[in-house]
């Protein structure tokens, strides 16, 4: 009996140091992945959100009384309008995430409900995909809305580039903003004629989109304008940063950029 108690603890030991961690776990480490490519912009990559802008996931409050199956639903429709979490007052906007897989938004709440000092709990793909019919939440990811009323394949079309070019473009630097080297300036100015002109006005003082002149912008702060650039916004503006159409670099680079004076636009050839 001895040598087979020790064989057992011995097995364990093994299966340990190999990584055959229990589900919940595997779920977790899986979790965390998915979290930082699409949760992180907002709620940053240690869970502690913007104040005043994006509420924060370690230690919440909120999380406290929720279920599993509550935080799937809010994953699954999103959820708006004013909130309080850990006595600060939020009132923005989070898109449903419906274009994630089942198997990525269990574990992303299993990792996030495990982490930070939330209260534990776990949820598996199977549960998610029975709530997701429940709710006629979209299983085309194509349909899906990082941002509320647009689809992604909508966000598709409407991000698509033009032909303006900004290497002519003069810059002006602007007190209060992030510097920039005559270079970045130049591939920003790039890509906010390709992509933001046509909705925001090549001079920013807004058009279909609002304005991005550096008296809204700066207010709001560089990790703020990330985000909105990643995640899109819910008036309709493309999700630029996890449609895939800027990297991260860029979407720092515009960031900063949308912080200064804007230029005025280069000559027609």
């Amino acid at each position: 009996m001895k040598r087979t108690t020790h064989l057992m603890i011995t097995a364990l030991a093994l299966c340990a140091g190999m990584g055959l961690a229990p589900s919940a776990s595997a779920q977790e480490n899986s979790g965390q992945a998915t979290y930082l490519q699409n949760c992180a912009a907002c709620h940053q990559p240690d869970g502690k959100g913007l104040t005043g802008a994006f509420p924060p996931l370690a230690a919440s409050d909120w999380l406290e009384d929720k279920s599993p199956a509550d935080v799937a639903t809010t994953v699954l429709t999103g959820l708006q309008g004013e909130m309080v979490v850990n006595n600060q007052t939020y009132n923005s906007v989070m898109p449903a995430q419906t274009h994630l897989s089942d198997a990525e938004i269990a574990e992303t709440i299993t990792y996030v409900l495990n982490s930070w000092g939330n209260p534990g709990g776990s949820i598996t793909a199977e549960e998610v995909t029975a709530l997701r019919a429940s709710l006629a939440a979209p299983t085309d990811p194509a349909q899906g809305e990082l941002h509320p009323g647009t689809s992604q394949a909508q966000v598709a079309y409407e991000g698509a580039p033009t032909l303006l070019s900004g290497t002519a473009v003069k810059q002006v630097r602007t007190p209060g903003a992030p510097d920039m080297t005559e270079e970045e300036f130049a591939r920003a100015g790039e890509i906010f004629f390709q992509r933001c002109a046509g909705c925001h006005g090549v001079l920013r003082k807004g058009a279909t989109g609002k304005p991005l002149t550096p008296d809204v912008t700066q207010p709001r702060g560089t990790d703020y304008l990330k985000a909105l650039i990643n995640f899109g916004s819910p008036g309709g503006m493309p999700n630029f940063g996890t449609g895939g159409e800027l990297t991260a670099a860029q979407v720092d680079l515009m960031a900063r950029f949308l912080q200064h004076t804007p230029p005025s636009p280069p000559e027609w050839a």
